[in-house]
């Protein structure tokens, strides 16, 4: 069985970031995506790296989150919430 532990800490931060960060969303978002960026998909259940990948590719196809809409950066915000969520229920 995987340790998500240190999978787990990362997503909280991730969180922690958007619900109590300093800034703007957009601000928020670009502090939660840094922690984010930090997992590799091999930390991940096998289960959980295709929702992963999707995510990366939502992060990184954004040049800076400061230029996201606020529409845009709470809709990225969401989907960080639910692969926050997704993680800290996997076992």
């Amino acid at each position: 069985m995987m340790d998500l532990d240190p999978v787990r800490a990362r997503t909280s931060l991730a969180l922690r970031a958007l619900l109590f960060g300093a800034g703007t969303i957009q601000e928020r978002v670009e502090e939660a995506c840094d922690a984010i960026l930090l997992l590799q998909s091999r930390e991940l259940p096998e289960a959980m790296r295709d929702e992963f990948v999707l995510l990366l590719q939502r992060i990184t196809a954004v040049s800076a989150p400061s230029a996201l809409s606020a529409e845009e950066a709470v809709s990225l915000a969401e989907a960080i919430v639910v692969f926050h969520d997704h993680v800290q229920r996997s076992e």
